[in-house]
């Protein structure tokens, strides 16, 4: 099923709490993990984080043996992949055996004489084979699709011969497990002039043939008509026996429990809309349809709207049904009563079923594409021994659970002797006393948690990435975005940049004053900044970069600067152009000199492509204003941490999970989610800037939506992105204990509860407090 895709906007206030340093400073104790809930025992934690300990060996690959998490589990579970050969195109069908499946895949090139179809099997115990098939003697020498035979390792392929009048006969040949030809059966009853085509093949038990079918002739005259399907039953020897109508509705067939095949369909309204679903059975001998179940809006998702809709009877009272989590029995109402096999929990990524067989015994057989489209067979069994399983828990921000989810996929299919759990519902304050007291979640993203004020809370990660191998990959100026003090503490898996353009050639640098002359010099304006605006957020976005860049204390000194002319002059600026209420639009203000400048960011390369289109290609991306020049940011999406109390073996599990994560694989699948910026590896990152095309569809808050069509332009994309990565520094925030004093004070002067006077006195007693106690 399709992954459903998200949007992360992120706005300007946000950004100071998201990417601050959040949180206080907590020590944890060392003390043992408690054994509850599969959790780690076995080693006391170590909470000096010595140098080199992730340098050395992590974890092994073992051999695989599926865990015992589940009511179900597989006994075996092998790729289904055709040959890599051709080029893109070509149909991909599979089949399902007793002990194998099959793909059927159509291998196109150039030229017509060098196009060849593959039949491939895998059986249960990995065994393959592979052929190139050769059906007949004639010039066309090829197959069209491919069925199931159930109770068999046999199956059922079909093609057709064009008369010398065009005429099409159509025929369907059995194969064995050596794809040898056991018998062919003609088929005359489909319009000869090639439009009704058999689409989904599937022959039940007493060897009658079930297809739907597909006629296309109508839409060669008229697009806008849909095309007609057909459900068709004929007996084993081709003769017609049913033949109905499914035009309008997405229709598959699916086996049910006693070797009988199933009519599933999705219904849809006149504007395509899906409205429920129905599983019917069709009587070969009598033609007459029996309802088993069906669904309408007010049944699960699962059972009648998602994409790839499939459920089946599990018994006569009983449905057994497949959605994105993974395998579950209902009552034929549609309430769920079992989970049997839960994805997550198996190192399985799944996009579709493609076929699926209940046996006798209770063992369930079926055919999966996952996320990249590859075919995989997978057997399943009840749950018989309890595999011995250490489980670690990652805590993430729901919206950021499809980023990670992949690669926790692939780790726990990798080593089934662990498994890393997602979880999602943490309360920040909890999260940290939990944290403080040596326990929760070994990896956490710190989004939830604040990064730099907990330093205390975090393993040191030095040694994690060494080696020519990784430094040659990764991009240094992101890594070190998990540094405090110079020391990797966290992990940053994607990246941004962020700069400000004005519409003016000059000038082409400035500094604090120069930044706020030129504001109060242009008398056209009639706001700062696009974006959210008011007073607050101004000082935060363009005079606060940390304590060591700062437009309004020194902290070395402890001295501030609030009451002097110049923070004044702040202040009149932000109150006469930042305290509108609606956000200010992104482009034709400041074209038009109505807005002195605009921030950018850069989290997509087809992000660049936007800015190319709305500001011309010779825009200023002058930068913010800092205290030695103009100054480009780059910035992380929150790093991810490991607990410092966490055991050896935790760490060793964590540090592989990271790697992994940062991998070409790990960093390709993340980048497919649309919470997933710019990547930290030198390589995917030249690949999401080969990604952009005429279908690119940049999106960010504040720019309308559009589809870039022929207006992309990579070489000006990667053009801009190195040169802006290499002009880029660190984006630095003050802590979050300075921040909300600044915070609170201006706010309250903004919205009149204290005068000018009195929030420079407030500001220069509480900040310069604060300074003397962490100094």
């Amino acid at each position: 099923m399709r992954r459903r895709i998200k949007l992360l906007l992120l706005w300007m206030l946000a950004t100071a709490f998201l990417h601050g340093c959040g949180g206080e400073n907590h020590t944890g104790e060392g003390q043992e993990v408690s054994g509850a809930n599969g959790e780690f025992t076995s080693e006391e934690p170590s909470a000096s984080g010595e140098d080199l300990f992730f340098q050395e060996l992590l974890l092994e690959e073992e051999t695989w043996r599926d865990n015992s998490l589940d009511a179900y589990s597989a006994t075996a579970s092998f790729p289904l992949k055709p040959q890599e050969v051709g080029i893109v195109g070509g149909a991909r069908e599979y089949a399902l055996g007793s002990t194998c499946g099959a793909v059927f895949k159509k291998h196109l090139f150039e030229s017509l004489e060098e196009c060849w179809d593959e039949l491939k099997t895998v059986t249960d115990q990995g065994g393959e084979n592979s052929v190139r098939l050769a059906f007949r003697d004639d010039t066309h020498n090829q197959a069209w699709g491919i069925g199931s035979i159930m109770g068999s390792d046999h199956f059922m392929m079909w093609d057709f011969v064009v008369a010398e009048d065009a005429e099409k006969t159509y025929q369907f040949f059995e194969v064995d497990g050596q794809q040898q030809i056991l018998r062919r059966i003609s088929i005359d009853f489909l319009a000869d002039d090639g439009g009704e085509s058999p689409s989904h093949i599937l022959v039940d038990q007493e060897g009658n043939i079930h297809f739907t079918t597909c006629y296309i002739g109508s839409q060669l005259v008229d697009d806008s008509k849909p095309s007609k399907t057909c459900y068709i039953i004929a007996d084993a020897e081709g003769e017609l026996l049913f033949k109905g109508d499914c035009s309008g509705n997405a229709i598959r067939l699916v086996s049910l429990y006693d070797g009988r095949v199933g009519l599933l369909s999705q219904l849809t309204d006149s504007q395509g809309r899906r409205t429920g679903s129905r599983l019917e059975y069709v009587d070969p001998g009598t033609g007459e349809t029996v309802l088993l179940a069906e669904f309408g809006e007010d049944a699960p998702k699962a059972l009648w709207r998602t994409e790839n809709c499939y459920y089946t009877l599990w018994d006569e009272k009983t449905l057994l049904f497949a959605d994105n989590k993974g395998l579950h029995l209902a009552d034929l109402a549609g309430n769920a009563t079992e989970d049997l096999y839960l994805w997550s929990n198996h190192g399985i990524g799944i996009s579709q079923i493609e076929e699926l067989q209940i046996r006798e015994d209770g063992r369930v057989n079926l055919i999966y594409t996952d996320n990249n489209g590859d075919g995989n067979l997978l057997c399943l069994e009840p749950t018989r021994e309890q595999v011995e399983i250490r489980k670690i828990v990652f805590a993430v921000p729901s919206a950021m659970r499809e980023v990670y989810y992949p690669t926790v996929v692939a780790f726990n299919k990798k080593y089934p002797a662990y498994h890393i759990e997602l979880k999602t519902d943490y309360d920040r304050t909890a999260l940290l006393t939990e944290l403080a007291a040596g326990r929760g979640p070994v990896l956490v993203d710190t989004m939830l948690t604040g990064f730099e004020g907990n330093q205390k809370l975090w393993t040191p990660l030095e040694g994690l990435f060494a080696g020519e191998a990784w430094e040659e990959a990764l991009i240094p100026k992101a890594m070190e975005l998990g540094e405090i003090d110079g020391t990797l503490y966290g992990v940053v898996y994607s990246f941004g940049l962020q700069t400000v353009v004005i519409p003016k050639e000059e000038p082409t640098d400035w500094d604090y004053k120069t930044f706020l002359d030129l504001i109060e010099a242009d008398s056209s304006i009639q706001a700062i900044y696009n974006g959210q605006n008011s007073p607050w957020i101004f000082i935060s976005n363009f005079l606060l970069h940390g304590l060591e860049d700062n437009y309004v204390l020194d902290a070395g000194s402890g001295e501030t600067y609030f009451d002097s002319e110049e923070f004044r002059r702040v202040l009149r600026l932000g109150m006469k152009y930042c305290t509108e209420q609606e956000n200010i639009e992104s482009v034709e203000p400041m074209l038009e000199g109505k807005v002195f400048c605009n921030i950018i960011d850069v989290r997509r390369p087809e992000l660049i492509d936007l800015y190319r289109l709305c500001y011309g290609e010779e825009a200023n991306y002058i930068g913010f204003p800092a205290r030695e020049g103009a100054a480009h940011y780059i910035y992380g999406q929150d790093p991810l941490a490991v607990r410092i109390t966490a055991t050896d073996e935790e760490k060793r599990v964590a540090g592989t999970f990271l790697r992994m994560l940062l991998s070409e694989e790990g960093q390709t699948e993340g980048m497919k989610d649309p919470n997933f910026w710019l990547s930290v590896r030198k390589d995917v990152l030249e690949e999401q800037i080969a990604q952009v095309n005429e279908q690119s569809m940049p999106t960010i808050y504040g720019f309308t939506q559009i589809t870039l069509g022929e207006d992309y332009d990579r070489e000006y994309d990667a053009r801009f992105l190195y040169e802006l990565l290499e002009k880029a520094r660190p984006r630095k925030y003050f802590p979050k204990d300075l921040n909300t004093i600044l915070i609170e004070e201006v706010y309250a002067y903004t919205d009149g509860t204290i005068t000018e006077e009195e929030l420079i006195k407030r500001l220069t007693r509480r900040v310069e407090l604060y300074l003397a106690e962490q100094s």
